[in-house]
């Protein structure tokens, strides 16, 4: 795993004390991402011509339970950002988890999940 990716998932898995939700639909969206269309330039990881700006996220309606998330972010072909809604406020020290093992335990937490995917493209 590249040092790039190491430090984004960890940066993504920051953990969110939580007020209390209706539980419903939960759903991610952005001001600046749209589902299916390109992730914006300023977005993009700075040694591929980007900004490396993280993008603004909003994630809505957690289910009832919920007591922090855990957001990651993927780049196969298309930028996929996924929201765990997690029935923990946090997962343990970040230092001591390989990107499997801090998966698998973000897996075994999960209440619920929401996606947005990009596209990759200039």
């Amino acid at each position: 795993m590249t040092a790039m990716r190491r430090i984004l998932l960890w940066l993504c898995l920051a953990l969110m004390p939580v007020t209390t939700w209706a539980a419903q639909d939960f759903t991610l969206d952005s001001p600046t991402l749209k589902a299916g269309a390109s992730m914006p330039l300023a977005n993009v990881y700075a040694q591929c011509g980007g900004g490396n700006v993280s993008p603004a996220l909003q994630w809505h309606d957690a289910p009832a339970g919920t007591k922090g998330y855990a957001v990651t972010m993927y780049k196969p072909h298309h930028y996929v950002i996924t929201v765990y809604a997690m029935d923990v406020p946090e997962l343990g020290p970040a230092t001591h988890f390989s990107r499997n093992d801090a998966l698998a335990a973000i897996k075994q937490h999960t209440l619920a999940t929401a996606t947005l995917t990009v596209t990759w493209g200039h």
